[in-house]
């Protein structure tokens, strides 16, 4: 028998039994074996909980040391925390979210932003919940009416097409969307939307509805 060739296959046996094994370890961890917590430390570095993630390929190394996918995943954790990656401005997480169908009939502007930040937590499960400053009156938000009918729409776009009919621009600040009324004409903030949801900048787009002429401050809107 030649043990030469025997050894290799014995090694490679033995981790894969390690890693069917339960770890003796607490917490959320317990009962899990080597492979369910390398598994999890994988979904927790995609998900960017990095320190989770590391402490996971650790564990993982630690009952299994030879185990190199975990050796790569703890030095891609060590990466992502010496060169975290850069947060996406508001107003392009916006343009990942796409409305089936939308509908406004004299809306205030101050329903529109209500509406476009509640929808965007409700598409996004909770991830996304923009934070919408508006920098005018109470009297202006409640002046300005929106009407519009749209399917499969970015949310970002939807902004944009308010600004069109209000005259109100929308910008990006670090945890925000501003929005900046027509007596803010003077201030010139950055473009209000930076991108569509496959990455271009939009043209104009023919759908854009005309400026309404009621100043009825009433609101029929319709999401399916």
């Amino acid at each position: 028998m030649n043990l030469t060739r025997l050894l290799p296959c014995s090694a490679a046996l033995a981790a894969i039994a390690l890693a069917l094994l339960p770890l003796p370890i607490s917490g959320q961890q317990k009962g899990m074996t080597v492979q369910q917590v390398y598994e999890q430390a994988q979904k927790d570095l995609a998900e960017g909980r990095i320190q989770q993630a590391q402490q996971g390929f650790a564990l993982v190394l630690k009952y299994s040391p030879n185990f190199i996918y975990a050796r790569k995943g703890l030095a891609d954790c060590a990466a992502a925390l010496k060169n975290p990656a850069p947060k996406q401005d508001p107003l392009s997480q916006l343009s990942t979210l796409i409305v089936p169908s939308i509908e406004f009939d004299n809306a205030t502007l101050g329903t529109v932003i209500e509406y476009v930040a509640q929808k965007a937590e409700e598409l996004s499960g909770g991830k996304i919940t923009p934070n919408c400053v508006f920098r005018g009156t109470a009297e202006e938000k409640q002046k300005l009416t929106v009407t519009m009918k749209l399917r499969n729409t970015p949310l970002s776009e939807v902004l944009r097409y308010t600004g069109q009919v209000t005259g109100v621009r929308f910008a990006n600040e670090q945890y925000a969307i501003v929005c900046l009324p027509p007596s803010a004409s003077a201030v010139t903030p950055e473009p209000a939307v930076q991108q569509t949801a496959n990455g271009t900048t939009p043209a104009t787009n023919p759908l854009t509805p005309p400026p309404s002429t009621s100043t009825n401050p009433g609101l029929s809107f319709r999401s399916l």
